[in-house]
């Protein structure tokens, strides 16, 4: 078995690479991937009585390439999954079931002892949590526990190749819980949430597309300078503001989407690059509302309606998130850290997730220090939160900021 996955597995790397392939192709090497994968661990593992010297070659090895095929898929950019639940082809699914099933089996215990098969295990993961992370999160409670203690262990390697694909993937889960805990959509977290500085915010975005239409469209075209400012600015606001862009009067939007055809025609590639960004995420959200399904019940990507075994985890069985959640303020405080940047971005979601659990936590860090310390620590950790009560991307970008200034 072994060698007919590596001899596969070379043979459709060369059809992924080849420039002139077709979708068409790609697709049906996609599809071969998977039922590959569900075939592969549907042999692997019903085998017992290995013995202990050959458990890798027989059983982990076959699973370590079948997460390497998987990756592959996911990181290659080829094909829209979504397309695979809209003609009711189930390989994408049945082969992460699969997956799932392979990964519990191996035991955390496990993983820890042979370093290939933890690193492609967690490469696989954190490539799945970029677009399909709605998977990961309809997982069965106890597995997806499973699944967030084995990031914690990977948080926890001294290996910076494991530590960094596994603080990105508790990022991405996180992230995504609260928005689902919450009741926020992962477009609409800062404009439909109260307060006075969205009111602000709105009032801002106001006048600028009053500027906008008050120039007109063959004025932006005169001013190089001024249109490449604007699309720049209009991909920004799309990352995380994509909603009061399609909220915004019918006329406005049009005139919006219009300045956006005329900067994917332009003959400069600094404005056509951001113009490009921009059409795709206002048009995936208007798919998104126009067939009748929200942006946080949906991954526009895998077709997936989201279930609610992520609340139930963050809602009766905290505790592997809180333990997540430890692990990482204590390491970006107070210990030589290794990743700032990848293990400082899960921070805020979890904090945001688990408020209690962060007040008794950072009182238990205060209290452990000598009294001499402790007013000034509990100050420093007062300003690493006074940002808005939001995941958006300037908003994880300053949290990381202000932990980068945390003095050791």
């Amino acid at each position: 078995m072994e060698l007919h996955l590596n001899s596969y597995i070379r043979d459709v790397f060369k059809y992924f690479f080849a420039p002139a392939r077709s979708v068409t192709i790609l697709s049906f090497h996609c599809c071969i991937f998977n039922y590959l994968t569900a075939s592969c661990g549907s042999r692997l593992l019903p085998t017992t009585g290995i013995p202990p010297e050959h458990i890798y070659h027989i059983r982990y090895k076959g699973m370590m390439l079948c997460s390497a095929m998987l990756r592959s898929i996911f990181t290659g950019n080829c094909i829209n999954f979504g397309v695979f639940s809209l003609y009711g082809d189930s390989s994408i699914d049945d082969a992460l079931r699969m997956f799932f099933e392979m990964a519990l089996d191996i035991g955390r215990g496990q993983f820890l002892v042979y370093p290939k098969l933890v690193k492609s295990y967690h490469d696989f993961l954190e490539a799945l949590t970029q677009d399909y992370v709605v998977f990961v999160t309809n997982l069965e409670p106890d597995v997806l526990v499973y699944v967030l203690q084995t990031p914690l262990d990977g948080v926890n390697s001294l290996d910076t190749d494991i530590v960094i694909p596994a603080c990105a993937t508790v990022d991405k889960v996180v992230s995504h819980m609260y928005k689902r805990y919450y009741g926020v959509g992962s477009e609409a977290i800062s404009v439909t949430s109260g307060g006075d500085h969205q009111t602000i915010e709105n009032s801002i975005l106001r006048t600028f597309f009053e500027m906008a239409l008050d120039i007109g469209r063959g004025q932006f075209l005169v001013y190089p300078k001024l249109v490449k400012s604007y699309h720049d600015f209009l991909e920004a606001l799309t990352q995380d503001y994509v909603v009061f862009v399609t909220n915004l009067e019918p006329d406005v939007l049009v005139y919006v989407l219009q300045t956006l055809l005329d900067g994917v025609n332009s003959l400069d590639t600094d404005i056509v690059i951001p113009a490009c960004a921009t059409v795709d995420k206002v048009v995936s959200h208007m798919y998104q509302r126009y067939y009748g399904v929200g942006s946080e019940a949906i991954s526009v990507t895998s077709g997936l309606i989201e279930n609610d075994n992520s609340l139930k985890v963050v809602r009766e069985k905290p505790e592997v998130l809180q333990e997540i959640l430890s692990s990482l303020l204590s390491a970006v405080l107070f210990d030589e850290c290794r990743c700032h940047y990848s293990m400082s971005r899960p921070i805020l979601g979890l904090i945001l997730l688990l408020e209690d659990y962060y007040s008794r936590l950072k009182l238990q860090l205060i209290v452990s220090l000598p009294p001499s310390q402790q007013n000034f620590v509990s100050e420093l950790m007062d300003e690493l939160t006074k940002l808005p009560r939001n995941l958006v991307i300037c908003n994880k970008d300053q949290f990381t900021s202000n932990v980068s200034t945390y003095p050791p």
